[in-house]
């Protein structure tokens, strides 16, 4: 019998019973009702694997893995979940409560080895190895794919194709804008003057509204199937260089809607900038990444209401010899230290609600494009996060 404890939570009485009569001659398991029940196990005796229902009255799962987190780290904390559950389950895993999630019904192979796991780490994490910390981090990284997985499959089949499909037939239609327009002028007599007015602004921004929405629509197709290979290990098709001020438009655009007059959003340098040796998509997943930081970085909505200004991004770029140098910055709080040393580092966030992935995910790209990054920080002094990027072949 595999050593360590493996504590299984769950109201209902058939579903602890099956589990106790599947696992038990191979671990050493226990059953509880509740979430209160489990942590009066845990506080009488160490448990080595804690693998919880998520939905329970009174306590529900990840209210008892927030407490077993707080009260028993070394436990290696699991949740059996429905696919309706998704969010929940999200959470959980980026705040480092579980290092994997159990779909109902749970397949008998999947789980015992998934216990044996879990047994294995705790046991390596009593004698504070340091593979211990490496194999939880990677089985984070197995358990946010696997969600990845299905939700960018749902994304490419629904969401992403008809954004696509209809923003082309925008673009369509928007050749006719003009027309519009003239007829308005012509036999618009019989039309309200809010109706005028605004059969008038369609004519009229009608044709940037489609391009602007075809080229966001392809970037979220292109960001799609570009995670699709990546979990599928499928090799990645070949995509032309970016345009970075095609690319730094874009990126401003998505924060339009944000903008007020207490937020400035600036773009400073050439109109035009040499191709760089990254796809469109990944050099706005860099550049949409870093300004939303930036923004976070940035007074509240509540000093907002108050008058206070929230304060200023600027998004910049140059050509530098073989490279093409950008920045984003902001007039925001700055880094402590000890903030700015783990920036980057995957699963690090100082939100409460972070995900700790979009600075990481920044660094890797950079990367993998040869290209470097730095950041420069202080508190009271803002951030400003510098990367350099190849020219184009």
């Amino acid at each position: 019998m595999a050593g360590g404890v493996v504590l299984y939570v769950d109201d209902e009485w058939t579903n602890r019973t099956v589990f106790e009569k599947t696992f038990g001659g191979r671990f050493e398991v226990v059953t509880v009702a509740s979430g209160q029940e489990a942590l009066e196990k845990m506080r009488a005796g160490p448990v080595a694997v804690l693998v919880t229902d998520q939905r329970m009255p009174g306590m529900t799962g990840n209210e008892l893995l927030e407490q077993t987190k707080k009260e028993f780290p070394a436990t290696v904390r699991m949740v059996v979940t429905a696919y309706s559950d998704e969010e929940p389950i999200l959470r959980a895993v980026n705040q480092g409560l579980v290092t994997r999630y159990i779909v109902k019904p749970w397949d008998k192979k999947e789980l015992e080895e998934a216990l044996a796991w879990g047994v294995e780490a705790w046991e390596r994490a009593s004698d504070k190895s340091e593979i211990a910390l490496r194999l939880i981090h990677a089985e984070r990284l197995i358990t946010l794919g696997t969600i990845a997985d299905r939700i960018f499959h749902d994304l490419n089949q629904r969401v992403a194709a008809a954004l696509k499909y209809n923003s082309e037939r925008l673009t369509e239609l928007s050749a006719s804008a003009r027309a519009l327009e003239t007829l308005v002028e012509e036999r618009g007599e019989g039309l309200s003057p809010e109706d005028a007015r605004n059969l008038s602004d369609l004519a009229e921004e009608l044709p940037e509204i489609a391009e602007e929405l075809s080229y966001e629509g392809q970037y979220v197709l292109d960001l799609v199937q570009s995670y699709n290979q990546i979990l599928r290990n499928v090799p990645r098709e070949s995509q032309p260089p970016a345009d970075p001020r095609r690319v730094i438009d874009f990126t401003l655009s998505v924060f339009r809607t944000m903008k007020t007059d207490h937020l400035e959003l600036l773009y400073q340098g050439p109109e035009s900038l040499p191709r760089v040796d990254m796809t469109t998509t990944e050099l706005a997943q860099v550049l949409v990444n870093l300004v939303s930081n930036a923004v976070q970085a940035l007074p509240s909505k509540p000093a907002i209401h108050a008058g206070a200004p929230l304060g200023k991004i600027v998004v910049s770029a140059r050509e530098d010899g073989a490279r093409v140098r950008f920045s984003v910055a902001d007039d925001g709080k700055g880094m402590e230290p000890e903030v700015k040393e783990l920036a980057g580092k995957m699963f690090f966030s100082t939100k409460p609600e972070g995900a700790g992935i979009g600075l990481a995910q920044v660094k890797r790209l950079v990367a993998a494009a040869r290209g470097e990054m730095k950041i420069v920080s202080a508190p009271g002094a803002g951030t400003r996060i510098d990367f350099a990027l190849p020219k184009a072949a």
